[in-house]
């Protein structure tokens, strides 16, 4: 079915905090990026869009400033600019590539919606052809229907302000478009406020951040990325062809991961989810199937920009090789600073061993039961799906169970003579978390003092003339900590332990 294209405006005991730490690549990473200048920035002021795609045999294809290229050969610094006989203007939000054959670029800008062009990028002389669509366009995929679908569509899935509000404006979601542009439909509800990264995997699988600004409603949602499986992409697609939408609710998406910045994603071929933000100088790569996470920063020469260096991943193959790739350039887009394209293969990049508290939640949970619509009282830092009074972090922390009511006796508090002490069980491999047992005359927030502390697996230490023991139990350390300040000599005394995750 055909529809109209919408026009959309413009553009604590504790309970802690879950926020998982990465390890940072090294020298001795054996990685092995190789890393090509591909272009310079313009002093250029009307278009500002840098982005990229690659095609089936490695070669990427740059939206810069306004123009569009095609590497000339795997490994080449040079490229071919792709014709604009009509003189289309477009500030590239995005490029999207089926095949050789057949790629998309998205005009984007700031006055709302603009069009998408198609292109044939084996044939750049062609040129850019005129409007197959108008929508809003941050980012899009190539889609199609899973192996065995009894109508098999393929198309566009373009994540952008396309879902309609109460009242003025509209706000992110994904819609679809058809290869030819005749069809359309919504693929998600209302997401968030604005836009984020998206891709789609092998499998067609759609991976979606989200995106809010600080001190709004639904800021602790800004980062993290939603997966909608293909199942559930095939049946809005197929809805898109009949008389009524039925996108999917944003409840039912399955939680991927929190990032620290993802406008935008890419998931490599060992299925590994990648994501670069404006806020965030360096990539960071989540493995679902793990739970396992890193941070790191592809090698590369200075671009020496006055903002801070920003890196757009894209995944690849080349010669049957899975590889991961990104974009770099100054995040100001200064004229006359270098555009690189950097890439390995995939498998180079080993993720970090040991437990975290993402690969505990994977494994207690499943990942297909990350769902938001289960966050709060399921899988969520400060969830407690057993109602046993601990937090999962917590019950990460001490090694109990979420899903069974076993960790009331696990921390112990007691008189030593006159004096308050506390006993809990650490465990060395979470080395993500730091233990913290604090003090305090009241429970008013900021009155607590940390008294001794533990932090990435190592041994508790003292804040100051206080007691720690630590006696082996299995393998935890079961940890005893006594106030040396005497019960008697004040009004009332409190004792607590709190965990928290390394920030990234």
């Amino acid at each position: 079915m055909t529809r109209s294209p919408a026009l959309p405006s413009r553009r604590q005991w504790c309970l802690a905090i879950a926020i998982l730490g990465f390890s940072t690549s090294s020298p001795a990473d054996p990685i092995a990026w190789q890393s090509l200048q591909i272009a310079q920035l313009e002093d250029n002021f009307d278009f500002f869009g840098v982005t990229t795609a690659c095609l089936p045999d490695g070669r990427f294809v740059l939206g810069r400033q306004g123009k569009l290229f095609v590497q000339d050969s795997w490994g080449s610094a040079t490229s071919t600019l792709v014709a604009n006989p009509g003189g289309h203007a477009f500030d590239p939000s995005f490029v999207a590539v089926r095949d050789a054959g057949t790629a998309l670029l998205g005009a984007g800008g700031f006055g709302g919606a603009s069009a998408l062009h198609p292109f044939a990028p084996s044939a750049p002389a062609s040129g850019v052809a005129t409007a197959l669509f108008l929508c809003q366009n941050y980012a899009a995929a190539y889609w199609q229907s899973p192996v065995g679908s009894a109508t098999p569509r393929e198309g566009w899935l373009i994540a952008g302000a396309n879902a309609p509000v109460a009242g003025p404006g509209f706000r992110h979601n994904v819609i679809f478009v058809s290869l030819d542009g005749l069809t359309s439909g919504a693929v998600t509800q209302d997401l968030c406020t604005y836009s984020a990264g998206m891709t789609v995997d092998s499998a067609g699988n759609l991976f979606t951040a989200l995106y809010e600004l600080s001190g709004t409603p639904n800021a602790t949602d800004a980062d993290k990325v939603l997966r909608f499986s293909a199942a559930q992409v095939e049946t809005a697609v197929q809805a898109a062809f009949g008389p009524v939408d039925s996108p999917i609710p944003r409840s039912e998406g399955t939680f991927v991961h929190k990032f620290n910045g993802a406008s935008s994603l890419a998931v490599d071929g060992l299925g590994r989810v990648w994501a670069g933000g404006y806020n965030a100088p360096q990539v960071q790569v989540y493995d679902p199937a793990t739970g396992s996470a890193r941070t790191l920063v592809p090698e590369h020469d200075e671009i020496n920009g006055p903002g801070p260096d920003i890196y757009q991943p894209c995944a690849l193959t080349r010669e049957g090789v899975p590889r991961i790739g990104f974009l770099a350039f100054d995040s100001w887009l200064a004229g006359n600073t270098p555009v690189y394209f950097i890439h390995a293969p995939a498998a180079n990049v080993a993720m970090p061993p040991g437990t975290t508290f993402e690969t505990w939640r994977v494994l207690r949970f499943g990942p297909n039961a990350l769902t938001l619509a289960t966050e709060t009282a399921l899988w969520g830092e400060q969830a407690d799906p057993d109602h046993d009074g601990l937090p999962n972090i917590m019950e990460y922390a001490i090694d109990t169970e979420p899903l069974a009511a076993d960790g009331s006796a696990a921390i112990t508090g007691a008189m030593d003579g006159a004096l308050l002490s506390l006993s809990f069980p650490r465990n060395p491999l979470h080395t993500d978390l730091t233990y913290s047992v604090e003090v305090s005359g009241s429970l008013a927030t900021d009155e607590w003092t940390v008294i001794a502390s533990s932090a990435g697996g190592a041994a508790t230490v003292a804040s100051g003339a206080f007691a720690v023991t630590e006696t082996p139990e299995g393998e935890m350390q079961r940890v005893t900590v006594t106030d040396q300040t005497a019960a008697a000599g004040a009004a009332r005394r409190f004792m607590r332990l709190r965990v928290t995750a390394s920030a990234p």
